[in-house]
């Protein structure tokens, strides 16, 4: 939320993504001028992707996210709506908490 919430200044939002790819096992990069994908990857009886898809639309909107729960084995990417852009996350399942 501190990339998604922070304007302009590209120097602050590289150091907090590299303190967040350090820190919490995350990898996030902004992509400048993409688009989110249209299709949704969502499984609806999933209760991985229903905690998902209640987190991010509480905090982003129904339609500024897009996730993948199922293209890597140990891996969730998630894509949010972000200026000209988007911001990409991966980030290991155990850290979803379901429920």
């Amino acid at each position: 939320l501190d990339v998604y919430r922070l304007e302009g200044n590209v120097n602050q939002k590289n150091a907090i993504i590299a303190i967040y790819n350090k820190n919490f096992d995350l990898t996030v990069t902004v992509k400048e001028n993409e688009i989110l994908p249209e299709e949704k990857k969502e499984r609806w009886f999933s209760p991985m992707d229903r905690s998902l898809r209640r987190e991010l639309k509480s905090s982003f909107g129904n339609e500024n996210y897009w996730f993948d729960t199922v293209k890597y084995k140990d891996l969730v990417e998630v894509r949010v709506k972000h200026q000209d852009g988007f911001l990409q996350i991966f980030f290991p399942k155990y850290k979803i908490r379901i429920a």
